[in-house]
């Protein structure tokens, strides 16, 4: 099998689905009734590189039939559409070989039903089919036999299949995926993404190897196109706690710890945090916002649109963790004796700060561009487009921004909440509320931030002049954060989000109506014990449990999954932003 890795499979945990089953080695889905059925990978495509994978033929094709191809998790996540039928859902966006009703050949983008003719022709027994994936240059082929769509030649880059479109968009969450239709056998398409050049003993072995040495694959992968198993997985190095920077690599945790009332020093975080949301597990309490740039004795409530109070419930940040006291004004929230408590601790730049003047408004700023997190005070000037330097290197996907000096409300900048949209730009949410996304230009000026500026509006939120602010700002990190979007079922089985790590803590919203601010993590809940424990941070209520058929989060190696039907994670076509925290990236052999 080439170098050793664990290559991508079908993902049974991501089926809401009774009336089919799983085989060799999760690659072969077998379904029993006649209904799209569309199992997806188990590993998400990286936004970079060139990768490759095939499909086996059967039988000859005698109705619909997709059997090798892509999706994009951002268009919709519907369970019944993701999981079963893709790609005829509405909005829904994909590219897949395709022999619909034996009607043609098509190389089809189910965007409003698009479709692109395609040269070859439709499948036959025995066929091996070949998809090659290029999102450095964004091109993609389809193949079979050997033989490319269009006299294309992957190697060289030339006549791809399709080029472009949704492929160059900024948000690259593509899994891979195959579909059917009818119950007939011929229209599984059993998937090699390097694990069996046989198929199942289907065809004759071939030790063909990708261009880091990883797989076996029927034929010759394309030059500089990679296997999708764990040893071609983009991970940060910053990230990785199997490399040389492992001590340092952890990024953000979650301790929970028990209060005494007095001076308390909280271990077991792994690093010295520079943020940390607190909340009370066992009685009613806010949750309190504390971090390294303002100073440990300054706090802000997560539930309350307060002013910054100055406390001494913090006595310092610490190499493992940080110390709490029992003599401020919230040791309530904090550390009351016997109470207990949930710390999620982000790691920034140790308190050291930078004056960055490359906006119009100059800001006090820390960054960890390996962690891909940014900590910014300001002054507002009232301008609307005024701008502020970030230093991530990368556009944020979640702002959380609030007013220090005054009552008004904090803010939420999140790419995806506009309902799935991408135009986050355009609005905001209250995390210190329930409502809903609104589309009120003036906070962000309309504007998605950039590379290296975070534009603001003249809302007295953002950018009152005079008025102080505290400016949290995140980007997705490979192996260890994602910020997105998904679409609940209504199901007990909901979807299945892949981020490539094991997830530490989720944060998740909805966003087309009323919902709370729902927070998991995997420090409270270290094995899916079909019982859910979740805090939310728009209330002072205490740390909630039940079954999960009510609300919940199932960890995996490669993601979570959202379970239960209750409106507030998983309402059957309702929309949700999510942000997710990593402890282990899916390449490293100790994620689960």
């Amino acid at each position: 099998m080439g170098a050793n890795s664990n290559f991508c499979t079908l993902n049974p945990n991501a089926m809401n689905d009774s009336n089919g089953t799983f085989s060799a080695g999760n690659t072969l889905y077998t379904h029993t009734n006649n209904a799209w059925r569309s199992p997806i990978g188990t590993m998400m495509i990286p936004g970079s590189g060139k990768w490759y994978w095939e499909a086996y033929q059967k039988e000859n094709l005698s109705g619909n039939g997709y059997p090798i191809g892509i999706y994009d998790m951002e268009s919709g996540l519907y369970a019944d559409k993701q999981m079963l039928d893709y790609p005829n859902g509405a909005g829904t966006k994909g590219h897949a070989y395709t022999a619909y009703s034996n009607s043609g050949t098509y190389a089809s983008r189910y965007n409003a039903g698009t479709e692109t003719l395609m040269t070859l022709s439709i499948g036959a027994a025995g066929d091996v089919w070949q998809i090659a994936v290029d999102l450095d240059n964004n091109k993609l082929w389809f193949g079979k036999n050997n033989t490319w769509d269009n006299g294309g030649n992957p190697s060289s880059g030339t006549n791809p299949s399709y080029s472009g479109g949704q492929l160059a968009e900024s948000f690259k969450r593509w899994v891979p995926i195959t579909c059917s239709y009818n119950d007939s056998s011929s229209e599984n398409f059993e998937q090699n993404w390097g694990q069996d050049s046989t198929f199942n003993g289907q065809k004759t072995a071939t030790s063909h190897t990708d261009s880091a040495g990883f797989g076996e694959f029927q034929y010759q992968p394309p030059t500089n196109f990679l296997a999708l198993c764990s040893g071609n997985l983009v991970t940060e190095s910053g990230v990785d706690p199997s490399g040389d920077d492992g001590a340092t690599a952890q990024q953000h945790n979650v301790v929970n710890y028990t209060g005494n009332g007095g001076s308390n020093a909280i271990t077991g975080m792994g690093f010295k945090p520079d943020l940390l949301f607190i909340k009370r597990r066992d009685s009613a309490s806010n949750g309190v916002k504390i971090d390294s740039s303002r100073g440990a004795n300054k706090v802000m409530f997560t539930a309350v649109n307060d002013a910054e109070v100055t406390s001494a419930d913090l006595s310092s940040f610490d190499n493992d963790g940080f110390t709490a006291t029992g003599s401020g004004s919230y040791t309530a929230n904090v550390n009351n004796n016997s109470a207990t408590y949930s710390a999620f601790g982000w790691k920034c730049n140790g308190g050291t700060t930078v004056t960055d003047s490359s906006g119009s408004i100059s800001c006090t700023r820390q960054t960890n561009v390996s962690g891909g997190f940014s900590i910014l005070t300001y002054t507002g000037n009232g301008s609307g487009g005024a701008t502020l330097g970030h230093g991530l290197g990368k556009a944020p996907e979640w702002m959380i921004c609030e007013p220090r000096d005054s009552t008004m409300a904090d803010v939420t900048y999140a790419k995806y909440m506009d309902n799935g949209g991408g135009s986050g730009g355009y609005g905001y949410i209250h995390m210190s509320g329930s409502d809903a996304y609104s589309a009120y230009t003036p906070i962000w000026n309309g504007t998605n931030p950039s590379s290296t500026l975070i534009t603001l509006g003249s809302a007295g939120n953002v950018n009152s002049n005079g008025t102080t602010y505290l400016l949290y700002a995140w980007t997705s990190i490979p192996g260890y954060s994602q910020f997105g979007h998904y679409r609940g079922s209504g199901a007990a089985k909901g979807p299945m989000i892949v981020t490539n790590f094991r997830p530490k803590s989720v944060m998740m919203k909805r966003t087309d109506g009323s919902g709370s601010w729902l927070q998991s993590n995997s420090t409270s809940r270290p094995f899916n014990d079909g019982t859910y424990r979740e805090f939310y941070w728009n209330s002072d209520s205490s740390e909630q449990t039940g079954a999960d058929s009510h609300d919940g989060v199932k960890y995996y190696s490669n993601g979570f999954q959202v379970v239960g039907t209750n409106a507030g994670c998983n309402g059957d076509g309702n929309d949700y932003i999510y942000m997710a925290f990593g402890d282990n990236p899916l390449k490293t052999g100790n994620a689960f």
